[in-house]
């Protein structure tokens, strides 16, 4: 009798700890960010470790007609990575490392100029997940990412099109904030 009893809690924790296995998630950040459209699926692939895919894409521009101000924040990304939780995977305190291609063209808000860029790099990020309940996660956290600039060209305006910077370099810059929703199975 005992021993069903305990392949019985074996089975259940199994099976529950199966169901943690897989988060779909977007950042809410990056929505309020111009609208950028954004998707992350991850994958436990241990109690401490887990894998993510995302993507983000954002085709939306913005014209004020009165101040003759244009902002838009065009992006193709996509970005894979892992991330490492100290205590279980999709809950508590995590750290994150990834690779990323990203397509960009963007303007307005903080100056009128216009930047084309093709990037690849690396990021790392750090954060905190809360389990508000069985099947859903918020994450807070901030990341950097460094890499490369296949190819870049500053104008300094989208109607003028004169060059202002262009070229292939290397770059250091703050990533984004994260406030992310995630739905667990």
């Amino acid at each position: 009798m005992k021993r069903k009893l305990l392949v019985l809690v074996f089975c259940i924790i199994s099976l529950s700890a199966f169901a943690q296995r897989v988060s779909l998630s977007t950042n809410l950040a990056d929505w309020s960010f111009l609208g950028t459209a954004n998707l992350e699926v991850g994958v436990a692939v241990s109690q401490h470790f887990s894998l993510f895919a995302g993507v983000k894409y954002n085709p939306w521009e913005f014209s004020d007609k009165k101040s003759d101000l244009d902002v838009w924040n065009k992006m193709k990304s996509a970005e894979a990575g892992i991330k490492y939780w100290p205590w279980y995977a999709n809950s508590g305190w995590w750290i994150g490392a990834k690779g990323r291609f990203q397509k960009v063209e963007r303007t307005g808000i903080w100056r009128p100029a216009l930047e084309q860029s093709t990037s690849v790099g690396g990021g790392l990020s750090a954060g905190y997940t809360l389990i508000i309940n069985k099947h859903l996660n918020m994450d807070f956290g901030w990341g950097a990412w460094c890499g490369k600039y296949l190819d870049y060209v500053l104008y300094e305006c989208p109607k003028c099109m004169e060059v202002r910077d262009k070229g292939s370099r290397f770059f250091v810059r703050p990533e984004n904030i994260i406030l992310t929703i995630s739905v667990v199975f």
